[in-house]
């Protein structure tokens, strides 16, 4: 979890780059860490990160949501522009999203089922199947 100290040291370093307060497009551009969309959920809005960084801070003179993707499909009843930063982005990259899910799902059962294989088989029968296999992850290093 990202505290609050770590947000406002980036937001600081990113002033100390560009020699100005940052817009949320230029501290991105940085690439800094936390993402901006962290220090936005961790104080509610980017102003109100850079004022507790006693940073310059520009109001907003509109709204930033753009309008929908053609290609992105919302459920009925859902409008886009109530959505949340990160809402928007499960959206617009849901196909990539759960090809890196199940691509991690698959690695970890891959490295259970070889786990349980180098184990050796169970310890009070002869069973050596990684199949019908199950370990306390107490005993487990990752």
């Amino acid at each position: 979890m990202t505290t609050e100290d770590e947000c406002l040291e980036a937001l600081l370093e990113a002033a100390d780059r560009l020699g100005e307060s940052p817009t949320k497009a230029q501290y991105e551009e940085l690439g800094l860490t936390p993402a901006s969309g962290t220090i936005i959920r961790t104080f509610g809005s980017w102003n109100d990160a850079k004022e507790a960084a006693g940073l310059r801070t520009w109001y907003s003179r509109g709204s930033r949501v753009g309008s929908k993707p053609s290609d992105v499909e919302l459920p009925p009843e859902t409008s886009w522009e109530e959505l949340s930063v990160d809402q928007r982005w499960h959206y617009r990259n849901a196909e990539w999203n759960t090809e890196r899910t199940l691509d991690r799902r698959a690695k970890l059962r891959a490295w259970a089922y070889e786990y349980k294989r180098e184990q050796g088989g169970c310890i009070r029968c002869d069973e050596d199947d990684p199949a019908c296999l199950d370990f306390i992850l107490s005993d487990v290093t990752v």
